[in-house]
């Protein structure tokens, strides 16, 4: 995985995939779920039932979430999964979060890593800090530890590209595809080669990316989404944009 890391390969590359799938991705929990509240079934802040409707109630889908945080609070999939019993990947690049993520027993796959928003993989300077955990970049720790009001808590992650990740899973057909990851959204977006894959709905946050919603928007309905709802309550924590492919049916 270094070599490939220092040869920024190819987010195609054979091996790459290979080794995603081999020795990243972990599969669904068999034990029974271990949640803090087992028998809720909207765990969302309301991205989830807007969803839902949307794609018509459909069972058995697939759905990818990053960040997966900790496997329930805030899951925009949890309900899918539970209710619609669709299958899914969850992506968690703070390894803290990971560790509850995995204690919950999701029925879902699920990869301790980051989604990097370039072609190519990378091991990066991940600072956890449960929701306002990010790839750090090129800014300073102390001034994102002032402006957030909170000491992150650094560590090595490894990042993919979300492309790498979907061969890897033999998936380029998702029905919801869930990002939350305190400002690399858009970034991440742009390495998607949208003519291969097949991405029904999105709920991605808009609140902490360069050019906030309106970058956003505008990139995703050049790629042929419309934008069916700003989503922005700050007492729930939740900037989120929610885009439906356009032509399907309602």
């Amino acid at each position: 995985m270094a070599d490939m890391n220092s040869a920024k390969v190819d987010q195609a590359e054979p091996r790459l995939v290979e080794l995603i799938r081999d020795y990243y991705i972990e599969a669904p929990s068999l034990e029974p779920y271990n949640l803090d509240f087992p028998n809720r079934l909207e765990y969302s802040n309301g991205q989830t039932p807007l969803v839902d409707s949307r794609l018509n109630y459909m069972e058995g889908g697939f759905y990818v979430e990053c960040g997966g945080l900790n496997g329930e609070k805030g899951s925009n999939t949890l309900f899918f999964e539970k209710v619609r019993k669709w299958n899914g990947l969850l992506i968690e690049g703070d390894p803290s979060n990971y560790a509850m993520l995995k204690s919950k027993h999701r029925k879902a796959f699920s990869m301790n890593a980051c989604l990097y928003p370039y072609t190519f993989p990378a091991e990066v300077n991940y600072h956890q800090a449960f929701n306002l955990g990010r790839i750090m970049h090129a800014e300073s720790v102390a001034a994102w530890n002032k402006h957030n009001r909170i000491k992150a808590d650094p560590a090595q992650v490894q990042c993919f590209p979300i492309y790498s990740v979907l061969l890897a899973m033999n998936r380029t057909t998702v029905d919801f595809f869930s990002l939350d990851i305190e400002g690399d959204e858009l970034g991440v977006l742009k390495t998607i080669p949208f003519e291969k894959v097949d991405i029904k709905m999105l709920a991605v946050e808009y609140s902490h990316g360069p050019g906030g919603y309106h970058a956003l928007q505008t990139f995703m309905e050049k790629k042929g989404y419309e934008t069916l709802l700003k989503m922005s309550r700050d007492d729930w924590g939740v900037n989120d944009l929610i885009f439906r492919k356009r032509g399907l049916k309602h």
